[in-house]
């Protein structure tokens, strides 16, 4: 979702299987679509832990691109994974990881941290669930188009599970 001209890119999954979950995922993504532009994803993050305590909870993963000063923030509690891919033209060509903290939003929320990091144009943010394997950036590269860099994440790395998802975001600036 876009706010200004700021962009919130998140992927939440509820704990365990069925309507619980499901509800538990809407609710998180319902206080999500709240964000308004001014506040820290870690007050998002609280309040969908507030909006989620009588749920079995969510893993929940966030980024905001902000063009204003070139950096995006992202914060992950649980196991959805995250990786930044670099576009060529960065020096530092290595992806980028999302720390998790352990926990569960609802349930178990850690102390929270975001980290912020600078970003260029033709970046690529990657984010996938526990049905993918963890080692899923091997052999990725910036420069495929991102719906093909998820289908071939979860051709190539799913795991046969039914929670297998991959999402990428191309930052355009």
């Amino acid at each position: 979702m876009t706010v200004g001209n700021r962009a919130l890119v998140g992927v939440v999954q509820g704990q365990g299987r069925g309507a619980e979950a499901s509800t538990a995922a809407k609710r998180a993504v319902s206080e999500i679509r709240e964000y308004i532009g001014d506040e820290t994803l870690i007050s998002v993050v609280r309040r969908c832990h507030a909006r989620l305590r009588d749920t079995d909870g969510a893993a929940l993963s966030l980024a905001l691109f902000q063009p204003d000063n070139s950096t995006m923030t992202w914060i992950g509690i649980g196991n959805i994974e995250g990786c930044l891919l670099r576009a060529r033209t960065t020096l530092a060509r290595r992806p980028e990881t999302l720390l998790l903290r352990a926990g569960v939003v609802g349930a178990q929320l850690p102390g929270l941290l975001t980290s912020t990091i600078p970003i260029v144009t033709g970046d690529v943010l990657v984010f996938t669930t526990q049905g993918i394997d963890r080692n899923f950036v091997e052999g990725l590269s910036v420069d495929d188009d991102p719906q093909r860099l998820c289908d071939s994440i979860v051709a190539h790395q799913g795991k046969g599970l039914d929670n297998a998802l991959a999402i990428a975001v191309r930052y355009i600036g």
